[in-house]
């Protein structure tokens, strides 16, 4: 159901994203009452020039993308974003990032052959 995607330029060692992908599927599941069976996550590494802030090359870029569907209160998901940040902050220290927290429609969604709920 849920995804978050980490897009980031620095190569992030396979234990640090396994460490990312536990706390990030914690966070999701405290909050949300969520199975962690559903909670994805997704790393895509950029090539060095693809990513800018102001208009120059930024190569310490990272951003945290999630997808969740809606009905959570503006309480729950701003407490997600809350932990999301000090736990990006804490565990990369980038000069610049970016997280967001988006809402997909339920109706229009399937996940393992079944049509996902509203939450």
């Amino acid at each position: 159901m849920p995804i978050y995607s980490f897009t980031h330029c620095r190569a992030l060692t396979a234990e640090t994203k396994q460490e990312l992908a536990c706390a990030v599927t914690d966070i999701h599941c405290e909050a949300t009452g969520a199975p962690s069976k559903y909670v994805q996550i997704v790393f895509r590494k950029l090539e060095s020039g693809d990513a800018f802030t102001a208009g120059k090359p930024n190569e310490d870029f990272v951003a945290l993308e999630a997808q969740i569907r809606p009905g959570r209160s503006e309480q729950v998901e701003q407490k997600m974003l809350w932990q999301l940040n000090e736990l990006l902050t804490r565990s990369l220290k980038p000069d610049k990032w970016f997280i967001s927290l988006g809402r997909f429609s339920s109706p229009h969604l399937i996940e393992d052959g079944n049509l996902v709920p509203a939450a």
